[in-house]
């Protein structure tokens, strides 16, 4: 769905990503469940709490598009400084309508405040923080919280 950013703003972009996860649920994510196979998804219910936020959704709207959306097992988070973020932006050869618009400190901040709304909602959740780990380190992290 992040080809369909630029096109789409707001609500419209708002239910085009949850129609697009809900598919994901039914037609992958649900069936490897049912198999057994452990599912690791990004850009989940989360990150709809904070790039729809940046495009002027209001939290009650984004919960009501997702309300389908199964509660995984654990939710992680990888956090790191606003710094370090916009210096690993500043790397890559293009940014996303949303991340222009956002910045790394205000993600951060909206980051934190949905990780307490679905604490509050019973969502299971972990917090690595990214900062000086290596890519392996942190992948090493979330294994130790697998079952």
């Amino acid at each position: 769905m992040r080809s369909g950013e630029a096109g789409l703003t707001g609500r419209a972009l708002a239910l085009a990503v949850a129609a697009d996860r809900a598919h994901h649920l039914h037609t992958e994510i649900e069936p490897a469940l049912a198999d057994g196979a452990t599912v690791l998804c990004d850009r989940y219910v989360p990150s709809s709490l904070v790039l729809q936020r940046l495009d002027g959704v209001a939290v009650a709207d984004i919960g009501a598009y997702n309300r389908f959306a199964r509660i995984p097992d654990l939710t992680v988070y990888l956090t790191a400084e606003a710094a370090t973020i916009q210096t690993r932006l500043a790397a890559r050869s293009r940014r996303s309508r949303l991340e222009e618009i956002g910045g790394p400190a205000r993600e951060v901040d909206l980051y934190r405040q949905a990780r307490r709304l679905l604490a509050d909602e019973g969502w299971p959740q972990i917090v690595i923080d990214a900062e000086r780990r290596t890519v392996d380190e942190v992948a090493a992290r979330m294994r130790e919280h697998l079952p």
